[in-house]
């Protein structure tokens, strides 16, 4: 909701939501943890951070900034921890290739994504 509300320049509205994650995800674990100061205005890269900080290592950065058009800049000549150099193009890697079989049943309708 956030993320939604900061796309909308609605960042008062924001400012609650991501404050209320800020302390949820912040107050689990154990006895000796404290709420974190909430923020008092929000910004894009606000939202960014929190999401990093809160889906780390479930897989859903990479969908993120694909949907922020971010991908090109944090993942072009950058490499995997294995020292795999990242292969990534846009338009072709904003979306997963639609099934050739579904394309070609289509009869025309359905057009493969560009560079698939």
């Amino acid at each position: 909701a956030a993320e939604a509300l900061v796309m909308l320049d609605r960042n008062d509205e924001a400012l609650e939501y991501i404050n209320m994650v800020r302390t949820r995800a912040r107050m689990c674990g154990g006895p000796g943890n404290t709420s974190p100061e909430n923020l008092t205005s929000v910004s894009f890269e606000d939202v960014e951070n929190e999401r990093q900080m809160e889906f780390a290592c479930e897989g859903r950065r990479f969908w993120d900034l694909v949907r922020w058009n971010l991908a090109d800049d944090y993942l072009v000549g950058s490499e995997t921890a294995g020292g795999f150099q990242i292969q990534f193009e846009s338009p072709k890697c904003d979306f997963m290739p639609l099934p050739a079989n579904e394309v070609a049943l289509s009869n025309g309708i359905l057009e493969q994504y560009p560079g698939w």
